[in-house]
């Protein structure tokens, strides 16, 4: 009945091996805008509501199993 999660489309992850190009790359065009007065955004991590759903179930099944 559980449905098997899936990466949202476009949204990748990046791998151990692909980090140390991803942060050479993220520096040199943070400090090329930098250069050019731009400011940093962060924006917010999307996940489906049902990973989490799960993952408090099994948090709170484990600290109150007579609930």
């Amino acid at each position: 009945m559980s449905k098997s999660l899936q990466a949202i489309r476009g949204m990748n992850d990046i791998l151990p091996e692909q980090t140390p190009l991803w942060r050479y790359f993220e520096s040199t065009v943070a400090r090329l805008l930098d250069n050019y007065g731009y400011k940093q955004i962060r924006m917010p991590i999307v996940e489906f509501t049902e990973l989490f759903k799960r993952s408090e179930e099994r948090r709170v099944g484990k600290e109150c199993p007579r609930c």
